[in-house]
Order: structure tokens, then sequence, then C-alpha cells
């Protein structure tokens, strides 16, 4: 039901479902939602839910075109970072130039996950902001600081005053 009301409304900007048992069964509903042509939805909050990699892969695959989305919030959710659902988070980061911060903490992505997530942001420079899990290698995280790095603006130089 509430789909169908996020679905038909062009105003609102952001929705926040946390902590609500939303599970793969809801995420052909939130697909919907995302792929909404004319919506002004800037942030979507998913957290604490029990997405799995099935729903989530439905999930990235909305992202994908969402046409005014900047931030999604995955964190804690029941994902991992099984190579189907990291080649779909892929897709989504070199896919949708508009979507440029992601929360994806504190689902089941360590190490391996964490590199795949590196290899996207190369090819993703517009994504400025990905929250991960610590539970990683320090050269892990040390790879992945950089690579955000790498895609945030700089700073511009500013020229000598004479």
């Amino acid at each position: 039901m509430i789909g169908k009301g996020l679905l038909m409304n062009k105003t609102i900007q952001a929705v926040s479902l946390t902590y609500c048992d939303i599970g793969d069964e809801a995420t052909q509903a939130i697909f919907e939602i995302l792929i909404f042509q004319n919506s002004q939805l800037l942030e979507f909050n998913l957290s604490g839910n029990d997405i799995t990699d099935a729903g989530i892969i439905k999930v990235f695959n909305g992202l994908e075109v969402a046409k005014s989305l900047q931030k999604i919030y995955l964190a804690a959710n029941k994902f991992t970072e099984k190579e189907e659902t990291m080649d779909a988070l892929h897709k989504c980061f070199i896919t949708n130039k508009r979507l440029t911060r992601y929360d994806v903490k504190n689902n089941d992505i360590k190490d391996e996950g964490v590199q795949r997530i590196i290899e996207a942001l190369g090819e993703a420079p517009h994504v400025i902001e990905v929250e991960i899990s610590g539970a990683i290698e320090e050269e892990t995280f040390l790879a992945f600081k950089d690579a955000i790095a790498a895609n945030k603006p700089g700073k511009k130089k500013k020229g000598k005053k004479k």
C-alpha cells in the first residue's frame, strides 16, 4: 500500500523505512518506487531490514535507473559479498551517475567485497561516499580510503595574491 502512494508522489524527497522487517518479498515494490520517472526522491533509507542477496539485487537494479536519488542507505540488512550481489552493486555504481552516496555497512561484506567496491570506484568517479564496515584487513581499508579520496572533489588551488 505504501508503495503505491510513494509511486505516485512527485514531491517527497526522503523516505526512511528503517527497521520495518522489510524482506525480499517487498523488494519488487521498492524497485517500482525507484524506477518511477517523475520521482523527486533524493534519499532512501532501507537500513535495518531483512533484505538478502536476492532482494538487494532487485534494489540495485532499480537504483541503476533512479532518476533523482543521491543517497541510498542499505546498512544492517542481510546481504553478502556474493559475486552476483557485487556485480549488481558494481553495475549500479557505473550506471547511475546521480547516485553518489551509498551506505552498505553492517552487511556481510568483507575484504573480497570491499576489493570489488574499490574496483567499481575506479570506474565511477562520481561516487564520493561509501560507508562500509570496519571488519576488514588494514591493507584493504587503506586501499578503500585511497579509492574514495581519489573520487572526492579536490579543493581548488587559489592563486597567490599580488
